[in-house]
């Protein structure tokens, strides 16, 4: 009984002492913040480095000592570094890495995306929006573009889809994915937003949530500066119910297909024309070709002068990431009539020409439809069908 006394006051001893420890160094560290002291080491791949705001050389630890005795390391996780990646645009500095003088003591939203994926592009108005309403309070937006296809590689492809969505913040170009592999990704899109010194505070996965995130985003300037107002950007951006989308998205190429083609052939050969033929009856979600079509892996082809893609889907968009170097157009027919889409000329053609979304189908309301694109020009690409 005496032994037993003797040692729970032992352990209290030492638990006190640890509590008292760990207050001193978590004074330590937050007197360094609130004097501003980052005392860190420029970090050349531009996120805050380990010891930013945490103490750094000034508190008399080196980097090591202080990552491990500061209390957020217990509860978050600290962001990866920009390392190698292809190129900048929309920085100051070019092509070099991001300085980290732009990014060393502020907040950062890292959007991880890709230039034709309609979930992507539905969420830029608004990641624009906090750049320009934020950026001089301390938040620094930073774009990975990390593609999905090989054309989504090309310098000139990227910088057309961030002028063409307005965007004016930096984008690093993420094509072999190391900055995706750092942050352990597997979406498009995916924002990550990181605090002062350098910590993943909080992510979001897909698009919405666009209010929680931005409120995110004040609170974590709001520890630069209380002073932040509580305002929340003005967006003007396309909406979308995702309870009345009935048809997931859709790929051509074999590579990537997760569900054979309606009237798919057997066996699949690669980059030969085979001639399709439309059954009739179309089984809903499903792809089906007519005309003669090559498998590219990625894509299909059309090899005939024309040829048609039929689906039935269900939803209020259709979108179609496609392309033909050579020019090629394509009609939007709902049953049996023409319908003129969002990027259609008076005649119901849509011009098809570079890599990226086209916008195909638009109507008013949600409903399950039975279309047919009647493509005219040999050499016209499809990737894949989205839906909104």
């Amino acid at each position: 009984m005496i032994f037993m006394q003797k040692w729970i006051w032992q352990l209290a001893i030492v638990m006190i002492a640890g509590i008292f420890l760990f207050a001193a160094f978590d004074a330590i560290s937050a007197g360094a913040n609130k004097e501003g002291k980052t005392g860190a080491e420029p970090s050349q791949y531009g996120l805050p480095p380990a010891s930013a705001g945490a103490g750094g050389k000034d508190s008399g630890m080196d980097e090591k000592e202080s990552e491990a005795f500061n209390p957020k390391s217990l509860m978050y996780q600290k962001a990866p570094e920009f390392e190698s990646y292809a190129g900048v645009i929309n920085d100051q500095n070019g092509d070099d890495f991001l300085s980290s003088s732009e990014l060393k003591g502020k907040v950062v939203l890292v959007d991880i995306w890709t230039y034709s994926c309609i979930n992507c592009i539905r969420t830029l108005p608004y990641i624009q929006a906090w750049h320009e309403k934020y950026a001089d309070s301390g938040l620094v937006i930073v774009g990975v573009h990390s593609p999905e296809f090989e054309f989504e590689k090309k310098r000139e492809n990227i910088e057309d889809a961030a002028k063409r969505n307005n965007l004016t913040y930096p984008t690093i170009i993420d094509n072999d994915r190391k900055i995706w592999n750092a942050f352990k990704n597997s979406y498009w899109p995916r924002k990550y937003l990181i605090d002062a010194d350098g910590y993943i505070r909080y992510d979001h996965i897909g698009e919405g949530g666009y209010d929680e995130t931005e409120r995110q985003i004040q609170s974590l300037l709001k520890e630069l500066n209380p002073d932040i107002k509580s305002e929340m950007a003005n967006v003007s951006a396309e909406g979308v119910d995702f309870s009345q989308i009935q048809t997931p998205e859709l790929y051509f190429g074999s590579s990537f297909r997760r569900v054979p083609l309606g009237n798919q052939k057997a066996p699949i050969l690669e980059s030969i024309a085979q001639n399709y033929t439309l059954p009739g009856l179309l089984a809903p979600n499903i792809i089906y070709l007519e005309g003669e079509w090559k498998n590219n892996g990625e894509t299909m082809e059309l090899a005939s002068n024309e040829g048609a893609i039929e689906i039935n889907y269900g939803s209020q968009s259709v979108h179609l990431v496609a392309e033909s170097a050579r020019g090629s157009t394509a009609s939007a027919f709902l049953g049996e009539e023409l319908h003129i889409g969002p990027e259609a000329n008076g005649q119901g053609e849509i011009a098809i020409g570079g890599s990226r979304l086209y916008r195909i189908v638009k109507t008013d309301e949600y409903a399950r439809n039975s279309l047919k694109i009647k493509i005219k020009g040999a050499g016209f690409k499809a990737y894949a069908f989205t839906f909104g």
